[in-house]
């Protein structure tokens, strides 16, 4: 299934902790779509999603916004 959340009015680490708590919920092969604001550092969600067994790919990055697609590889926590 696919997710699309609006983070761009929320300052870090908001963001982060919004999409930490979306990620627990989603099954696996689920996809979510971010918007986020220059304040969530990019490294900061690679490592979410290491931490969360998810793939990110980074769909736009514009003076405006960041657009992240995250994948939910499995359920659970890496081994």
């Amino acid at each position: 299934m696919d997710y699309q959340s609006d983070l761009r009015e929320y300052l870090c680490p908001l963001p982060l902790i919004m999409a930490k708590q979306t990620l627990t919920k989603l099954a696996r092969g689920d996809r979510l779509t971010l918007l986020m604001n220059h304040s969530t550092a990019l490294q900061d969600m690679e490592l979410l999603c290491e931490q969360q067994n998810c793939s990110l790919t980074l769909l736009e990055n514009t003076d405006a916004h960041l657009k992240l697609r995250i994948q939910k590889l499995s359920d659970g926590n890496p081994a």
